[in-house]
Order: structure tokens, then sequence, then C-alpha cells
């Protein structure tokens, strides 16, 4: 028998959309698993209710709650749970709520890197219904920047443009250039030969040139469709930080970039 598939879940703030989460995920996850759950110092006390209420449901098989926001976190949790891993793991992001489908989301994942055996990162289809029209929430917040408000709604994202064909396995191309990272499967194997399991949570788009310059293959998942909330952020979090989010992508790469130069 195999052994479960690791979810690592990774979360910062945002409460409800955390919630939304983990429930989705606790709901319509039906494949052997076994999440462990990191917090990246959120500091937001409901995020901490949330975190318990999903413990008393008896959800996560580890946690580890961080004090400050540490890029490193995937890193941390992937060494300290290492026994966990077996042939893939998963990283999911708090703001992706998982949809129910049969077979469930995991179990279509998996059919996928069996049937693809050089995918090394396998994402999915985003709901695009959840973008919203830029005139619209001009209308509805005015007096943002137009940089503002287009990191908001993310007006810029290739997924606006990103349309599901005949194709099991999307290719990412000019379009999509690569699987957006945020509710990923990964083939354990691949990430062993490339990092020596010194792991650094790379953007999506790091991983994905790594992964081919490696002569492995990255995709998108056509029959796995997720939402991603922080398209949702106008409403619910217009104080969204852009600028802390933008360091933490920046310090997440810094030290593999670095270790590139010294090579």
């Amino acid at each position: 028998m195999n052994p479960p598939i690791p979810i690592f879940i990774i979360s910062r703030n945002r409460a409800l959309y955390l919630w939304a989460s983990l429930d989705s995920l606790c709901k319509y996850t039906v494949h052997p698993h076994c999440f462990v759950f990191g917090d990246n110092g959120s500091d937001e006390p409901m995020v901490h209710e949330v975190i318990e209420g999903f413990s008393r449901r008896g959800m996560f098989k580890r946690t580890m709650l961080r004090a400050h926001n540490d890029p490193d976190l995937v890193e941390i949790l992937l060494e300290q749970n290492r026994d966990l891993l077996g042939p893939y793991f998963v990283l999911v992001e708090s703001d992706v709520m998982v949809l129910p489908q049969d077979p469930c989301w995991l179990t279509e994942f998996i059919q996928l890197m069996e049937e693809y055996p050089r995918l090394a990162m396998l994402g999915s289809l985003i709901d695009q219904s959840d973008f919203i029209d830029r005139d619209k929430a001009h209308a509805l917040v005015p007096d943002l920047t137009a940089a503002q408000l287009d990191f908001l709604i993310k007006a810029s994202s290739p997924e606006r443009k990103l349309r599901r064909d005949e194709r099991r396995v999307i290719t990412p191309d000019a379009t999509c250039r690569n699987p957006p990272g945020r509710l990923v499967i990964y083939r354990t194997a691949a990430v062993e030969q490339l990092f020596a399991f010194k792991i650094r949570h790379l953007t999506d788009s790091s991983w994905h040139n790594a992964f081919t310059e490696a002569g492995y293959s990255t995709g998108i998942a056509a029959t796995v469709r997720h939402r991603h909330l922080s398209l949702l952020s106008l409403y619910d979090y217009p104080a969204y930080d852009q600028a802390a989010r933008d360091w933490y992508f920046r310090e997440r790469t810094k030290q593999y970039r670095d270790e590139g130069r010294k090579k």
C-alpha cells in the first residue's frame, strides 16, 4: 500500500481565506493523505482561532507555527517532515479552495504524474469566474492608484487568458509560462535530484526553469480546478500589503540565486 501523500499547507494572515481553504481541503481530499500545516508568523488573532478549530477536527498530522514571516518556512517544513515524503508531495497556499470532483483532485494529480513520468511539477486550472473586471473594480474603489488596483485584481495575470482544451495536461507556453505555484504536486525524486533536499521555496517560474533545464517537464492539470481567493482581496482585504508580499518572494529566491552565481 502506498503511503499517504503529504500535503504541506502554507499560511499567513487572512483568516477568512484560511478557513475556506482548510474546510475545502478537509472535505474534498479523498485520496490517502496527511496534512502538515505551517503558519508564517500570522499576527491576525482570528488566524489562530481558525487553526485551533481545524486542529480540533483532527485535520493536521503536524503543525508548525513560526514567530515571524520566514521565507525559509517550506524548506524547514520539508526538512523536518522528510520521514513523510513518498514519491510525491503537495504544496498548497492558504488562499486556495479545492473543488469537489470524482475522482478527487489529489487522485487526479497522482494519476497524471504516473501517466507522465517526466512531469516534475503539476499545477491546476484556476476558476476564472473570480477575476474582477477592471472597470468594475475602479468604480468600487476609485481612490486606489492604477498599480494598487491592478495588484489587487491581478489584472496582468496570464491565467485570465488560459483556456482549457482537449489536453489533460496543458504545457506552459507564451500565454502561461509556468504552472502557478499555489496548488502544486511535485515529484520527490526530481526535487531531490535538483536540490539534494536543500530545497528552496522558489517562485513558480524559478521551479519551472530549474526543472526544465534538468530535462523534466511541468504542466497544468486541465482536469483539476481550484479557486484562488486572493482574486477577491479587493472586497475582503483591500489593504493587502503588496510591499510585504514582494519582499517575501524576493527573499524566497535570493539564496538560490546567490548560490547559482557562485557555481
